[in-house]
């Protein structure tokens, strides 16, 4: 087998690639992408590369993975359970493997595979320029003008909230480089900027308010005297948008915005969960019963709505109390290691690696409140790669080499 065909090379390059999702296809009726089969292929290549010492490895990798093992499997069991008291079952199959099988056995992988600090910074160099790449696309369709009806961006994403949502982790990387690691080189600086202007023209108001809260994180680590400046930019930036039809329908609270439009479907949801309160309606299924659900209300703002707009309703709705247990015990035990660990630590390596992670899943929480930032295949593949990886970074099994 070629050199260059080994796992690391290939979670790299899957993680880099994410928008392969979109490639999508059959085998045998079952559907698949293209992301699938990057995932699927390292699986495939890490088995093939530890045949003679696998079983000792999965055992080593599950001992170090214990702590987040009972939140994954109550997760797993809610979309079962809910998969199987529901009717579509292929959807719900095929939503399962996407979403949360193939990505925790990618992330169990990558946490396997990030053994020095130097797998660890190729992995966020990746998430980074993964993030560059895909504005880079961007700026081409904001020069020809290809954008919404609204005047939002989207490039080759199915809406413009996607496109601010998936390079969102990567600007925060660069933002984390720039301040923490004080890497302020031109390519840097360049990088941020192409990304900053993806992010404005997304219109995307709760990517905004995330990014910008979970550099506040960033700032308070490190240099706390820029908080000032951090608000500054913040408010300017909402100046700028001011006199924009989406922030007037927000601020005066028309029938149109996207303000009222939430809290309706947010109105619907608790509806929903309160009638399925424990198995919840299975994965995929929200946009079908959102809309069974239109004869106890007023006549919606918006009817197309395949996702709850909140992270937490989400988890519910689709796993049943069973997945949405084991999702917030998954939080509350990340959150409670990782920042343990970054609060008692003395090891400036671990404390910088375990800041931009926490960064990122606080990122993810704070657009959860507003918005699904991980029911995707996409977000879900970073979200569990950050979740696996950081196992190494708290337990002290990433070890310091030449690279920093």
């Amino acid at each position: 087998m070629p050199k260059f065909i080994s796992t690391k090379n290939l979670i790299y390059l899957t993680l880099f690639f994410t928008p392969a999702y979109m490639v999508r296809f059959s085998v045998f009726k079952i559907p698949l992408n293209l992301l699938d089969i990057l995932i699927l292929l390292t699986i495939t290549i890490w088995i093939y590369e530890n045949n003679l010492q696998l079983l000792e490895k999965i055992k080593l990798s599950l001992k170090k993975s214990s702590p987040i093992l009972p939140s994954i499997f109550l997760i797993l069991l809610g979309l079962f359970v809910a998969s199987f008291l529901n009717e579509n079952w292929l959807k719900e199959l095929g939503i399962i493997k996407s979403w949360f099988i193939l990505p925790i056995l990618f992330g169990f992988i990558t946490s396997n595979e990030t053994k020095k600090l130097s797998d660890f910074k190729k992995i966020l160099n990746t998430l980074f320029y993964s993030s560059l790449f895909i504005s880079l696309v961007g700026i081409f369709y904001l020069a020809f003008n290809q954008l919404t009806y609204d005047g939002r961006l989207e490039a080759f994403y199915l809406s413009p909230n996607f496109l601010a949502m998936i390079i969102a982790p990567g600007f925060l990387i660069g933002c984390w480089k720039f301040i923490a690691n004080k890497e302020r080189g031109s390519y840097i600086l360049i990088s941020l900027t192409l990304i900053a202007i993806i992010l404005f023209f997304t219109h995307s108001y709760a990517t905004w308010l995330s990014v910008f809260a979970s550099i506040f994180v960033i700032l308070f680590f490190t240099q706390k005297k820029y908080l000032l400046a951090l608000i500054i930019i913040l408010l300017l930036l909402f100046s700028l948008e001011y006199n924009s039809d989406k922030f007037k329908n927000l601020s005066h609270y028309t029938e149109s915005s996207s303000l009222k439009s939430r809290l309706v479907i947010w109105q619907v949801s608790q509806k929903i969960i309160s009638d399925n309160w424990l198995w919840g309606i299975g994965p995929g299924n929200f946009q079908e019963e959102y809309l069974n659900y239109q004869k106890y209300f007023p006549p919606y703002p918006e009817w197309a709505v395949p996702q709850p707009h909140n992270l937490f309703l989400a988890f519910w709705l689709q796993t049943g109390l069973l997945g949405f247990i084991g999702f917030l015990y998954l939080i509350l035990i990340w959150l409670t290691k990782t920042i343990k660990t970054l609060i008692s630590s003395k090891d400036f390596y671990q404390k910088n690696i375990l800041l931009i992670l926490i960064t990122i899943i606080f990122s993810t929480l704070v657009h959860g409140l507003i918005d699904t930032p991980y029911w995707k295949n996409d977000l879900a593949l970073i979200f569990w790669s950050i979740i696996f990886t950081s196992l190494s970074v708290t337990q002290k099994t990433i070890s310091e080499d030449n690279s920093k």
